[in-house]
Formats: C-alpha cells, sequence, structure tokens
C-alpha cells in the first residue's frame, strides 16, 4: 500500500481505506491512475469482465509520442490509455494511441493531441498514416503515391520540407 501510495501520489492510509471500501466514490481519473500504475485496464479494477454485455469500450495503450515533423526513432513509452469502442475490434483490427509531438500537421492535429489509429501494412493515397522511414523511425504524415513514388506530407505548415 506504501508503495502504491508512492506512484499515485495518495497516503498508505487513504489507499488502504480504498481497499476497505470505506471510501465509496473515486472518481474515473483516479481509477485510470490506479491502472496505469498497476498495469491493468480500469474494468479489471472495477470487478468488470471484459465481455460483458454492458462493457462496450475498451482501454488501449497511449504508446509515447509520434513525430509531427522530423521522423525521429520509434520508441514505446506507455504514457496513458484511451477508450476505444470495442466493435472497431471486430474483424481482428487492431488500435494505438500516439500522443502528437510537433507542429508540421497543423491545423489538423496539434502538439499534444492524442490520435488513435489502426495497425495496417499500407494505405491509401491522401491518406495521413503513421509511417515508418528508415525501418526504425516514424513520424505523421499524409501519404501521396504517384507513378510507384510515395511522397511524405506535412498539411499547411511550411516549416518542413521532404
Amino acid at each position: 500500500m506504501k508503495e502504491l501510495g508512492k506512484l499515485v501520489n495518495l497516503h498508505e492510509s487513504t489507499i488502504k481505506r480504498y481497499e476497505d471500501g470505506e471510501i465509496k466514490a473515486l472518481d474515473i481519473a483516479k481509477i485510470k491512475e490506479f491502472a496505469r500504475v498497476l498495469r491493468v485496464s480500469p474494468i479489471f479494477l472495477l470487478g468488470w469482465d471484459e465481455t460483458d454485455e454492458y462493457t462496450n469500450s475498451i482501454m488501449i495503450p497511449v504508446y509515447g509520442s509520434i513525430p509531427a515533423g522530423v521522423a525521429l526513432e520509434a520508441i514505446e513509452d506507455i504514457q496513458g490509455y484511451e477508450d476505444i469502442p470495442v466493435d472497431w475490434l471486430k474483424g481482428n483490427k487492431e488500435f494505438l494511441a500516439l500522443k502528437i509531438k510537433g507542429d508540421s500537421m497543423y491545423p489538423k492535429y496539434l502538439d499534444g493531441d492524442v490520435i488513435i489509429v489502426q495497425k495496417q501494412q499500407d494505405c491509401e493515397s491522401g491518406q495521413d498514416s503513421v509511417c515508418y522511414v528508415n525501418d526504425y523511425d516514424a513520424t505523421l504524415k499524409k501519404v501521396i503515391k504517384n507513378n510507384g513514388t510515395i511522397t511524405l506530407r506535412q498539411h499547411i505548415n511550411n516549416s518542413y520540407n521532404y
């Protein structure tokens, strides 16, 4: 309890009161914080089964930042969780959340925005996509395909040239 208290910035006695059921109301932000430090889903903490009919969303991790600018090495660093509808996962689709870092995709995406992207091998020309460059660097750009070439473009911000 002492360790958990340090991780969520609460006194050990408060953690004990939560555990003993003395504190009945717990806001969603605190539930998410507990889930993050314990590395479990908030659904698990609430004692729900993720297959229960009343559960219509699922938490996915925010895997660090994605540069909207110069491509940087893709490093997995879970910074929180976002809810997505369970229906999105039909057909074995996979999603992840990323936090925007930079301004090359302004005004569509702002520095600090969290985006949710579907993991897939390819995209259509004109779509915004999280792209790997040089096998391990990643960036968020508009993908333009033309006669066998692929161009990655920023939005209106012209301070980045590729």
